[in-house]
């Protein structure tokens, strides 16, 4: 408690000098400061153990028979936990007869959907208190976490349980980001993204098919051989069937390579040396 106007006037008034003023000012400051450290270190014990009890407890609930003493808590007993509402309009059992009787299938995905929805209230119940136990998150807080992890896991409310009781053995002090991390990952290695690229093309067919086996013909070299003509009967030849025109210089459409050009890609050509050595042979 700081000290008063009062008293430090009355010190005055009996002849304190400003040496003992001075010390008894430091000795409150250091009685306050011990009043406030000694009020911390309760409260971080407080939270301390009702985070400890809290773990115990929802650690203890999953195993079964083999659950250990509570651990007394300074603040009491907490409340016992409100059960899960019933549902207002159960859905009927899926392949029953108008008799009431149900098919093994009928009961097969009864049992799924029951399983189903056990665990989806696992996971608001145990997995939310998890949740708050690790991050110090509120109920309200946890449970919109739970739903932004349900809408990654594809509502498989059974993965996220897994992953948040995972999580909370080994104590990390990244608890939200690792199990948000293990969500992204199997999402990507199911490969449940849509696609967003291209989808993929049929073969071309007719006239199309036919430029594209004359253009990789015409790529195997430098004008190279002549491709083959196109068969009448191919019937991926289409509507442009008919013979093949060869290369550009011999239909007239572009001007004439030059002879040693030519030579070098086996397409012939005239060779003056050849011609005159081939005369003088003759002459001979």
């Amino acid at each position: 408690m700081a000290i008063r106007s009062e008293a430090l006037r009355a010190l005055v008034a009996a002849g304190a000098s400003a040496e003992m003023l001075l010390a008894v000012i430091e000795a409150d400051e250091k009685a306050a400061a011990a009043e406030v450290d000694a009020k911390t270190e309760k409260r971080r014990a407080q939270t301390a153990a009702r985070v400890r009890k809290h773990r115990e407890t929802h650690r203890n609930a999953g195993n079964g028979g083999n659950a250990l003493p509570p651990v007394p808590s300074p603040d009491g007993p907490p409340p016992p936990p409100a059960p899960p509402p019933p549902p207002l309009n159960p859905s009927p059992t899926p392949g029953s007869d108008p008799d009431g009787s149900a098919d093994d299938v009928g009961q097969a995905g009864a049992g799924a959907a029951e399983q189903a929805r056990a665990f989806r209230r696992d996971l608001l119940t145990r997995g939310a208190a998890l949740i708050c136990a690790n991050t110090g998150r509120s109920q309200r807080s946890a449970l919109a976490l739970i739903g932004h992890w349900l809408a990654i896991a594809q509502d498989e409310a059974v993965v996220v349980l897994g992953l948040i009781e995972d999580a909370d053995g080994r104590e990390l002090a990244d608890f939200t980001s690792w199990v948000d991390r293990r969500l992204q990952a199997r999402r990507e290695a199911m490969g449940r993204r849509p696609d967003r690229g291209r989808p993929a093309q049929p073969a071309p067919t007719g006239l199309a098919a036919r430029l594209i086996r004359q253009h990789a013909a015409s790529q195997m070299g430098a004008y190279d051989v002549e491709p083959p003509a196109i068969d009448a009967n191919d019937p991926d030849a289409g509507p442009g069937r008919g013979e093949d025109l060869g290369t550009p210089w011999q239909a007239g459409g572009a001007s004439r390579p030059s002879d040693p050009l030519l030579r070098a890609a086996g397409q012939g050509g005239h060779d003056s040396r050849a011609s005159s050595a081939l005369r003088r042979r003759r002459a001979a």
